[in-house]
């Protein structure tokens, strides 16, 4: 056992160190590319002194302030190469430089929340931007149609661009946001799975897809669709806990406890896997055990008001009723406004012979919005004697 805490401790330090010489190095590199940036600066300025129209310098100042994060430099010096350039003689007037100035100064406009400046930045771009560029430049132009409120707008053109390049999974994504939007959900699951097919390394369409099939109750697409993830990210809980979920509501009991057993493997601590395999062994009647897991969890969230409703009803059914009323008076202490602690406390007081109290609390749970036909017809037989 020593050797392999020693060997632990090993590895570990190594990972530490091997992060620690991973991180300088980003650090490192970073450090370069702003250190070169600021070199393009003075290249740039020192043409400038020799030539005040040189466009070519307005126009890497522009750029690179836009890269460093500079915005209000970056826009002098892009309003001053637009200047120029409405100067320079025909002959040596470039479109293709002109749709860069407003593209970059319509990307400022939008970073800023001027949608409307960023879409007038946008459209004057847009016929001579390079061809490497034009994709980005109409999703754009959807997305601040989008933010105005144009929304057939939005839609147009990000229409227009899956015809245009049918790869585009960005615009495929937005268009099944527009049709969630309108609650079509059964077009904007197919604009997301065309999305999430065009690029299978983008969880946005995948987290999409699942939310739409757990909706419908589709618990075997959405666990198809998590396992085709899991192949290449085994390790993200996120998906993994709507794989557990999923095959919790099927039910495939055996199969959620290895998905909660998987996310504790990678984090032993996580209190909501703890809870969720706790409520699987409710399920199969394995109470004790339950309990065991719903402790373990309130040791990581000791304030949760479900998780300590959970723990009281697994003392009900081992017909552990002080504990039950401790775990109660918790749960309603952190959340008092909902009526299932207070119906379980009306159980436990009965068979405490606890009437009054009982009657009481099955009063309150009534008040709190829960219906008779939700009752245990004992508990109304007693409170009505």
């Amino acid at each position: 056992m020593k050797k392999v805490f020693v060997t632990k401790h090993i590895i570990k330090g190594l990972l530490f160190g091997l992060l620690v010489l991973l991180s300088d190095n980003l650090v490192n590199a970073q450090s370069k590319k702003v250190e070169e940036q600021y070199e393009k600066i003075y290249e740039a300025q020192e043409k400038l002194q020799k030539n005040p129209l040189d466009i070519n310098a307005t126009r890497s100042l522009a750029d690179t302030y836009a890269d460093l994060g500079d915005l209000g430099k970056a826009l002098i010096y892009i309003n001053q190469s637009l200047a120029l350039y409405e100067d320079l003689e025909e002959s040596r007037k470039k479109p293709k430089l002109k749709a860069h100035l407003h593209y970059l100064r319509a990307n400022i406009r939008q970073y800023q929340g001027r949608y409307q400046g960023a879409l007038n930045e946008l459209h004057q771009a847009k016929n001579d931007i390079d061809a490497n560029k034009k994709e980005s430049l109409l999703l754009d132009i959807g997305f601040n149609h989008y933010q105005i409120n144009q929304k057939d707008s939005a839609y147009h053109f990000y229409q227009l661009i899956t015809d245009l390049y049918p790869d585009s999974f960005r615009a495929f994504y937005n268009l099944g946001n527009l049709y969630l939007e309108k609650e079509n959900e059964e077009r904007a699951l197919s604009m997301y799975q065309k999305s999430f097919e065009k690029k299978a390394d983008w969880k946005a369409p995948l987290l999409k897809i699942i939310e739409i099939n757990l909706k419908q109750n589709d618990y075997d697409t959405v666990i198809a669709y998590a396992d085709k993830w899991l192949e290449n990210y085994p390790n993200d809980l996120e998906i993994l806990f709507k794989k557990g979920n999923a095959e919790y509501r099927l039910p495939k009991l055996k199969n959620s406890i290895k998905t909660w057993d998987r996310i504790l493997e990678i984090e032993e601590d996580n209190a909501d896997a703890l809870r969720n395999k706790g409520l699987v062994l409710l399920m199969q009647n394995n109470n004790k055990k339950a309990l065991k897991y719903f402790e373990s969890a309130l040791v990581y969230s000791p304030s949760d008001p479900y998780l300590l409703l959970n723990l009281a009803y697994a003392c009900i059914r081992l017909k552990k009723w002080n504990e039950a009323l401790v775990a109660l008076d918790k749960s309603i202490l952190e959340e008092g406004n909902q009526a299932l602690p207070y119906y379980y406390r009306a159980l436990v007081q009965k068979e405490l012979e606890d009437k009054i109290n009982a009657c009481n609390n099955l009063e309150m749970s009534k008040i709190l919005g829960m219906e008779e036909f939700e009752m245990h017809q004992d508990i109304l037989n007693y409170c009505s004697d």
